[in-house]
């Protein structure tokens, strides 16, 4: 009974640490479009791989839980954000998945679209593209741990141009 509620404590740390929620930005204080150099400045810790096109981080929480972030350019211009977390177990994982659909969802005010067990999918109509934010519980492909995929990502809406 104690540690359920240390394992539900230990969640909601770890959406903190990772959605870091008083940023501003899709995820992480990040926005699509940012260049290298702003997104250095906005992540200043963990960085483990830097080239022109990448940016990668790692964390550790404890013991169990750590979590990548990897930043990737198109011409200095921020075009993904992949969120890997690993986890004591799945019952942690599908704990986290459910912060994530919370916040995502309350964020953007949409549900998420295609969703099955495993898989959720938000598409945020901006102006000017689609931005696309894929969620997964991975889990069952890490023996006896578990883990969480966040990708975000941008797309081009069509039927821009003009007539």
């Amino acid at each position: 009974c104690g540690s359920s509620n240390t394992d539900v404590a230990s969640d909601i740390d770890v959406f903190k640490e990772i959605a870091s929620e008083k940023k501003e930005g899709v995820l992480r204080g990040a926005d699509l479009g940012a260049s290298i150099s702003e997104v250095k400045l906005n992540e200043p810790h963990g960085l483990t791989e830097d080239d022109s096109t990448y940016l990668f981080y790692e964390f550790v929480l404890d013991t169990t839980t750590n979590y990548t972030v990897a930043y990737n350019f198109e011409k200095d211009s921020l075009n993904e954000i992949r969120v890997d977390v690993y986890l004591h177990d799945d019952e942690d994982a599908a704990a986290l998945i459910e912060k994530f659909k919370e916040y995502f969802s309350g964020k953007y005010n949409v549900q998420p679209q295609n969703s099955v067990v495993t898989n959720w999918d938000w598409g945020i109509d901006t102006n000017t593209s689609l931005l696309r934010i894929e969620l997964a519980d991975e889990s069952a492909d890490y023996n006896f741990r578990g883990k969480t995929s966040i990708t975000i990502y941008g797309e081009e809406k069509l039927g821009n141009e003009p007539l």
